[in-house]
């Protein structure tokens, strides 16, 4: 997690501009990888806002998500990786 919910939903704003901003100027699978770990961002954010409520069902239901999400994120981080290097190879070619 971040430092605290400020730097959470700073990096979940910086996420979002750039995600629409990336979609815009290059392409939507780029786009799609950066969103997944601004979701993180987003998600973190609110865990922030429920924390320490242990019988919340908004924090069960963040802390479900998160499991979640970091459950898949090697395959997006490999998926980005896969991305970048078939670009590079694109553009080399």
């Amino acid at each position: 997690m971040c430092i605290n919910i400020y730097a959470s939903a700073s990096m979940s704003v910086i996420g979002i501009i750039a995600t629409f901003i990336i979609y815009n100027k290059t392409n939507f699978l780029i786009a799609f990888g950066i969103f997944y770990f601004t979701l993180m961002e987003i998600i973190q954010t609110i865990g922030y806002s429920v924390i320490d409520k242990c019988d919340n069902i908004v924090n069960k239901t963040i802390s479900y998500l998160n499991y979640i999400h970091i459950s898949f994120q090697p395959f997006f981080i490999h998926y980005l990786y896969l991305l970048y290097y078939v670009i590079i190879d694109y553009h080399i070619n």
